[in-house]
């Protein structure tokens, strides 16, 4: 009997990539200990914030580059957090790019998750960078925190693999609905996620992202 709960506990932990959580953790903690030395701690927070979502990418490869995942998740989440600073004050070009976004996630979903994972940290920083609408400039210096937050990630996480090697699980194969319609998911993803915002605006919740 403790054999099989054994096997059970450990049948239930194999998934989880937990090295690469914890090489991740050692890249917030220093940007926002360098932000609080500094006194940035909010810019630290926008960076920190960027690490954490890159950091979710050290278990997969992106074009059989080990870190080719965590540096697409880098560059996209800084363009999408432009973007999102820029659009968040023009209600119906940001629902548009909100429809657009959930629609490719949804399309993903089904096909490669690790480009869904990506799609998903973009949705996630353009939604967020939606809801505190700047100029340019102010939205460039989003993007110029969050490329160093996760270039630092990147950079700690590829030393720490390197010092500490082990042999990292295949990522999970395509969602085995891949041979479905996508159609249908995508344009219940592009309509929900914008309705949701526009409900939520209409409530005056605060955080509605």
């Amino acid at each position: 009997m403790n054999a099989d709960l054994r096997a059970k506990v450990r049948g239930w932990l194999t998934p989880i990539h937990w090295r690469d959580g914890l090489m991740a953790a050692p890249a917030l903690i220093v940007i926002l200990l360098v932000g609080i030395a500094m006194d940035l701690q909010v810019h630290a927070v926008v960076a920190a914030g960027a690490a954490l979502s890159v950091g979710f990418g050290a278990s997969r490869t992106f074009f059989s580059l080990r870190c080719g995942a965590t540096i697409a998740a880098a560059l996209g989440t800084a363009a999408a957090a432009m973007a999102g600073s820029l659009l968040g004050g023009h209600e119906l070009p940001y629902l548009i790019g909100c429809a657009v976004l959930a629609g490719g996630n949804a399309a993903f979903a089904t096909r490669d998750q690790t480009v869904w994972w990506l799609a998903l940290q973009v949705a996630i920083a353009f939604l967020i960078a939606g809801h505190f609408p700047r100029t340019l400039a102010q939205a460039t210096l989003r993007a110029e925190l969050v490329l160093p937050g996760g270039a630092i990630q990147i950079a700690i996480v590829m030393t720490l693999d390197r010092i500490i090697p082990y042999d990292r699980r295949t990522p999970p194969p395509p969602n085995a609905a891949a041979s479905e319609p996508i159609a249908p998911f995508v344009i219940r993803a592009a309509i929900c996620v914008p309705l949701a915002l526009v409900v939520a605006r209409s409530m005056h919740i605060e955080y509605e992202y």
